[in-house]
């Protein structure tokens, strides 16, 4: 296995870290990864690994203000829109390494929120796509935590970085909040919450982003322009706090009602928020290896400068 570090330079010029595990021969399929929030990239080494070890790969992105990709003064703007393109430079990076190898979206909680947005727009980029206890929330609660991130930008300024948002909004969107722990393996999670790397330094502006796109995924038109055949797996926790189990079964059954063909849902009971990370991320892996391997072929991906 070959594990190492890169920049990606970005549209606008931002250096955002990137990392990579690739096996030693040219991979079955290469996992493109969008992190959660209040995290980074570096915390999927193990899955990279476990990914490794049966022929797969992985590449992953430090998100804007997170990690060690800083650029949260590039968010000032459309920095929701920036989110999406940095994930498909990653998507060019990954073909241009390897332009035969099936290319597999995966984003956790915000990051599959992410991926659904970047679904909207580019999956005939991606071979599947992956969906781990994805943000997805009713309009009216995406409605009003923009509101509240409109006071706190009035209040501070967009390039202000509340301590209200995070706290307050995510938790009422059914993200996770920084310190929420799960029942099982307890040193990953105290791990994970004593990292560096693990705080919140997003601007008033990327909030306001951010809700914004919480709410265009969740309108049933703009899933509909999702790829109808494009291979869908949701997973996630199925006893958390916020309910998420059955927000996954309404993102599961709006997918099949924008008219998404291949959509498998997997909820498992006794997890809470992050499949790949507790006590049982080894069955969980094996699902996921199992899917994979199941994978049908797929017609050739658009071109390289349709995406751009």
């Amino acid at each position: 296995m070959r594990h190492d570090s890169f920049r990606l330079c970005a549209r606008d010029d931002c250096q955002l870290q990137g990392y990579r595990w690739v096996p030693e021969r040219e991979p079955r399929a290469l996992l493109q990864i969008a992190h959660d929030v209040a995290e980074h990239a570096g915390h999927y080494a193990e899955l990279g690994e476990r990914l490794c070890a049966s022929g797969y790969g992985a590449y992953a992105l430090d998100l804007r203000g997170q990690g060690a990709s800083g650029c949260a003064h590039c968010t000032a703007h459309a920095g929701w829109h920036k989110v999406i393109d940095d994930q498909l430079e990653l998507n060019h990076l990954i073909r241009r390494h390897f332009p035969q190898v099936p290319i597999i979206l995966l984003g956790h909680s915000l990051g599959g929120a992410i991926a659904l947005a970047y679904l909207l727009r580019y999956s005939c980029s991606v071979h599947a796509a992956v969906l781990s206890t994805s943000s997805f929330a009713p309009l009216w609660r995406c409605r009003i935590a923009r509101l509240l991130a409109l006071l706190e930008a009035w209040r501070q300024g967009p390039l202000g970085r509340s301590g209200l948002l995070p706290h307050l909004a995510l938790g009422g969107l059914g993200l996770p909040l920084p310190g929420e722990r799960t029942p099982f393996d307890r040193s990953t999670p105290n791990a994970y919450i004593a990292a560096p790397h693990n705080e919140l330094r997003w601007t008033n502006q990327l909030w306001l982003d951010l809700f914004g796109g919480l709410e265009e995924i969740a309108s049933r038109q703009a899933l509909a322009r999702i790829d109808a055949e494009l291979p869908l797996l949701v997973i996630g926790r199925g006893r958390a706090p916020f309910g998420h189990g059955h927000r996954l079964q309404e993102l599961y059954r709006a997918l099949r009602a924008a008219g998404l063909n291949s959509v498998e849902l997997k909820l498992y009971p006794e997890a809470r928020h992050a499949p790949f990370h507790e006590h049982d991320r080894d069955a969980v892996i094996d699902d996921l290896l199992d899917w994979l391997a199941h994978l049908p072929a797929r017609q050739p991906y658009c071109p390289l400068e349709e995406n751009a």
